[in-house]
Order: C-alpha cells, then sequence, then structure tokens
C-alpha cells in the first residue's frame, strides 16, 4: 500500500500536468494524465481537467494500490499450477515412494474435500470435482475426499518388487479407499494387484482428469485506503493448467476506495498461464464526486512481479 510519504514524488508531475508549464501534456479532450512521466508500464490514467491536484494525487494512490494488488493473480496462478501439478505426480509418487500424502507446499487440506493456500493479503480456497462418469459418482460431483492422500484410493497401499530386475510389481493394500476407482483398477480391486511399473506412473494421468476451480479473497485495509476483492477462477481440467490452457479469473466483487474516491472497473478480462504470466486487462473509472472522474486502464502483462520473482 502506498503512503503519504511515497504521495511525494507524484506533485511535480501532477502539478505540470495541470499546470500548462512547458512540456505539458494535455490530451485534446482535456483530460489530464494523472501519472505524468512516472506512470508505470501498462498503466494509464487520465483525469478531468477541472480536478484538482490533490484529488488527483488521491486517485493515482488508489489505482496504484489496485495495480499493485492485482500481482495476486500471479501468486495464485503459480499455486493452482502447483496444485494441479500435483494431482498429475503426487499420488503415483506417494505411492510408488510408500508415502501417505501428497499434499503439494504451500497448500492446506481443511475438510470434505477442500484446499487452503494463505498469503499476507489472499485466501485462496480451491475444490476439486469428477471429470468423468464413475460407479460411485457421475461426472460434475465435488470430491469430498482428500484426493493427496494415498488412503483415500487404497488403505495401507505398499508397492512390493519381487525382483529387482523385474518391471512388474505387486500393489499390496488393506482395502479400498472411496477414491479406488479413479487408479483404474475397477471399484472393488482386491489385494495385491499386479502392475507394471510403467502402470504406476500412468496414475497420475487418470487422476490429472480430475476438474478443479478456485475462490480467492484479496483484503488490504489501510489509514488511506480500502481494497477488496473476489476473483473465481473457471472450472478446468487439472491436466489442462499444466500443458498450458489458462486458468481464467472471474472478479466477482471490488471495494477499492478512499475518502473522498472510490474506484470502478467497467471491463475485465483475466488469463493465467503456467508459465507465470497473467494475459488481460482492466479498464475502470475513479469517481472524485457527482461530475468530477478519472478513467484508466491496466494492462496485466506489466503487473509488478511478486517479491522473490
Amino acid at each position: 500500500m502506498m503512503t503519504s510519504d511515497r504521495l511525494k514524488p507524484l506533485f511535480p508531475a501532477l502539478v505540470l500536468a495541470l499546470c500548462g508549464a512547458p512540456g505539458c501534456v494535455v490530451p485534446a479532450d482535456g483530460d489530464s494524465d494523472g501519472l505524468g512521466d512516472d506512470e508505470p508500464d501498462g498503466l494509464r490514467l487520465s483525469c478531468d481537467a477541472n480536478v484538482s491536484v490533490e484529488a488527483e494525487a488521491e486517485a493515482t494512490i488508489l489505482v496504484e494500490g489496485f495495480r499493485t494488488s492485482l500481482s495476486e493473480m500471479i501468486s495464485c496462478g503459480r499455486l493452482a499450477a502447483d496444485l494441479a501439478g500435483a494431482v498429475q505426480t503426487g499420488i503415483a509418487d506417494a505411492i510408488i515412494d510408500n508415502r501417505a500424502d501428497a499434499t503439494p507446499q504451500g497448500w492446506t487440506y481443511a475438510e470434505e474435500g477442500l484446499f487452503i493456500a494463505s498469503g499476507a493479503q489472499a485466501q485462496m480456497r480451491t475444490r476439486f470435482y469428477l471429470g468423468a462418469d464413475f460407479d460411485f459418482a457421475p461426472r460434475g460431483t465435488r470430491v469430498e475426499h482428500n484426493v493427496f492422500r494415498v488412503d483415500s484410493y487404497l488403505v495401507g497401499a505398499q508397492v512390493r518388487v519381487p525382483d529387482p530386475l523385474s518391471l512388474s510389481a505387486e500393489l499390496h493394500f488393506e482395502e479400498p479407499g472411496p477414491l479406488v476407482e479413479l487408479l483404474g483398477f475397477g471399484s472393488e480391486p482386491s489385494s495385491p494387484i499386479s502392475v507394471e511399473l510403467a502402470t504406476l506412473g500412468s496414475i497420475g494421468n487418470r487422476l490429472s482428469a480430475l476438474h478443479f476451480e478456485s475462490d480467492i479473497a484479496v483484503a488490504e485495509t489501510g489509514d488511506e485506503q480500502t481494497l477488496r476483492y473476489d476473483l473465481h477462477t473457471e472450472r478446468m481440467e487439472a491436466t489442462a493448467l499444466v500443458l498450458g490452457s489458462p486458468l481464467r479469473y472471474d472478479l466477482q466483487t471490488l471495494v477499492a476506495r478512499t475518502d473522498a474516491t472510490e474506484l470502478e472497473v467497467s471491463q475485465w478480462s483475466a488469463e493465467f498461464f503456467s508459465n507465470g504470466w497473467v494475459e488481460g486487462t482492466t479498464t475502470f473509472d475513479v469517481l472524485l464526486d457527482a461530475s468530477l472522474r478519472c478513467d484508466g486502464t491496466i494492462d496485466f502483462p506489466d503487473l509488478p512481479r511478486p517479491s522473490g520473482d
């Protein structure tokens, strides 16, 4: 969030934008560029000519705070990609390694199939859905069990390789779990299951046909501004994100305001790709009073990168 100290460098550009001094650029429609020469890449803000320097500066603070917060789409997209990748490889690896849990780092299992990832300003909640018809439930059914626990598929699972030089193995278990059918061995398999080692690796290809969707809540409230919004990701197949299909963000709600300004989004399009970039743009108005306003655009490929990049 920008503080009052960060506002000071903006005043020279804002004054020039309004005073008509040499070098000042005023668009033909009489509006002024509220960000002046300091305008970040991918951000445009123009205000009515009658907007005061102080009001324009406050609008600039709000817009830049909103733009910075939108980098959460990059962080959350990466978490979604990690989750999708873990669906594809995690359970197969856990079975082969005789581990009980394959939940990826950054995620916590809550209850009834819900996974949560939380940060300083954002919380992401994700659920999985069946991508095909099964004996125990039809396509589209929400999965109520932990898809990263081995005992959700096979209780007491252990892989045994009778001959170190063999390409075959035996999958021993105590009893089938509620999601066993997803492994591709039927709905009521008997122990042990004789499998090729390559077949164990292909378990992930079947599990990655699971679909998932997420809800993201971002909140940043301080002395100068209130910024809260909710995003929803369009339901998609886990393996599709891993293979390069975009994760689409839909803006559900937005509260972005200071005591004297309020930002309203008029157009939104955002897609995250597994290479770590967000494509799309948002167009918005900043309302100052009944008759004065600023308008602008944020291009998402130019969003500031999350810390650590």
